[in-house]
């Protein structure tokens, strides 16, 4: 009962591995934490660095939480969190595909993408149907650790994306014996590991570059090109994307 009653009447430092440290906090600083322990010379002074502390909580209840430079949401106040894409190089292969990301907390964001299928590179004849995409992504991390370190851009750098991406149009079938085309339905869901990298040019600009695999579903083994994504046709189906994207990003 002493030790707990000596434990409450001093600060603790709860620490991001979840240590605990009874102490009496003398100065929180920018960077560390100074304190005294019991047991100690009055004299001796203790730091720890903010970066290894999770909260505090003082003598009297009240707590102050600590977040990592690299995860405070106050240092990116000033970032853009949205923006818009286009598929650049999708005109050309018969579609039109857009895509909106989201910036949900540091180094993470979603993004979902719609396209209308228009065209058929081999028959010339009308395709119709539509491009439907979404992921969620991860920007890389920093392999070390420096002090104030931050992502220069919430929306900026490498990353992976797990995604899933649906097809599904009317086509023309080619039959080789009689000549001639028929129309058909072809539909797609493919389950893919997005890696890309994303610049962003004065908070207002962005390219974004791209190529992953994973696996895919066709409802229709005679085609395999989904204009967002190849299905090779095999006894374990291979889907593949690759592309490159611009925007523009907003508040």
């Amino acid at each position: 009962m002493l030790f707990s009653i000596n434990a409450i009447s001093q600060d603790r430092i709860i620490k991001t591995n979840s240590d605990t440290i009874y102490c009496k906090i003398t100065e929180i600083g920018t960077e560390e934490i100074k304190y005294k322990l019991k047991d100690y010379p009055s004299d001796l002074i203790f730091t720890i660095d903010v970066e290894k502390v999770r909260k505090i909580v003082l003598n009297g209840g009240k707590e102050i939480p600590f977040t990592s430079e690299m995860d405070n949401p106050e240092n990116y106040t000033d970032n853009k969190k949205n923006a818009i894409k286009i598929h650049f190089m999708s005109p050309i292969m018969g579609n039109i595909s857009f895509a909106y990301e989201k910036s949900i907390s540091p180094g993470r964001s979603m993004e979902f993408g719609i396209g209308y299928i228009y065209g058929n590179e081999n028959t010339g004849e009308q395709d119709n149907g539509i491009i439907l995409r979404a992921g969620y992504k991860f920007m890389r991390t920093p392999d070390f650790y420096v002090r104030k370190l931050k992502y220069s851009h919430l929306l900026k750098g490498s990353y992976i994306k797990p995604e899933l991406i649906f097809n599904s149009f009317s086509t023309h079938e080619h039959n080789y014996q009689t000549g001639n085309y028929t129309k058909t339905n072809a539909t797609s869901i493919s389950v893919l590991l997005i890696t890309g990298k994303q610049i962003v040019y004065s908070n207002s600009f962005l390219i974004d570059f791209y190529f992953g695999g994973g696996y895919g579903y066709t409802n229709n083994d005679n085609i395999n090109y989904y204009y967002s994504n190849t299905i090779v046709d095999m006894d374990v189906p291979f889907s593949f994307t690759a592309g490159l994207k611009v925007g523009f990003l907003f508040k």
